[in-house]
């Protein structure tokens, strides 16, 4: 890698963690949520979270892309907790992470609890519902799920979301996962190339924050 390039990169890196802390900061002065940190049951991993604490049994985790940061569900976490759902945003990927806060939400007192991820964390999401089954996870939204697992679960309600055009999990990938995963399921796919959580950014989000939201509450 010459200087140049090297360069660039480094500026892209310094520019990414500059726009992270600007939408950290605008979220913690926006929304009502406590901010902890998730240690995994081996100690190995740990993750900034934020926790938007709500009186009902119900909660969601959160679980973002590789390019966002817990913060980038806090929309969708605020609209949630003003109907006494209570949700855990993530800020990572693993596995044992999304365990991690699953089991922080059970000792909460939550008794139905919903996963939510976003490309790779979409993917995460899917692979940990494979992998451990757990009887308090009544449902599961993933966007786009990079490498996700089909979810063979009768009592887990679905919802798939996919663009027709993405170039990082493709339609035919989203339609064989659906396929391959348990009724009762729903999979919805708007136009265009919009990946995973970028899809709030498109003409699209008006209808597909109400999906999501009618998704989780009506349950």
């Amino acid at each position: 890698m010459d200087s140049t390039v090297r360069n660039v990169f480094q500026m892209m890196i310094i520019l990414f963690l500059g726009i992270s802390l600007i939408q950290t900061a605008a979220a913690e002065e926006k929304y009502d949520y406590e901010k902890i940190n998730l240690q995994s049951a081996n100690g190995w991993y740990n993750s900034d979270a934020g926790f938007f604490k709500a009186d009902g049994k119900k909660a969601v985790v959160f679980v973002p892309g590789m390019n966002f940061s817990y913060t980038s569900w806090s929309f969708l976490a605020d609209q949630l907790q003003k109907k006494k759902i209570a949700s855990l945003c993530l800020g990572n990927q693993s596995e044992h992470i999304i365990l991690a806060a699953i089991t922080f939400l059970e000792k909460k007192g939550f008794d139905r609890i919903g996963l939510v991820g976003g490309s790779a964390g979409g993917g995460s999401v899917l692979t940990t519902l494979a992998k451990n089954p757990k009887p308090n996870i009544n449902l599961v939204v993933a966007l786009a799920p990079y490498l996700g697992k089909p979810v063979q679960n009768k009592k887990i309600k679905k919802l798939f979301v996919a663009a027709s055009e993405d170039t990082f999990v493709s339609l035919s990938e989203m339609q064989s996962l659906y396929d391959k995963s348990d009724d009762p399921r729903t999979l919805k796919v708007y136009e265009g190339s919009a990946h995973a959580q970028q899809l709030f950014e498109t003409e699209y989000k008006d209808e597909l924050i109400p999906l999501i939201l009618d998704f989780i509450m009506n349950e």
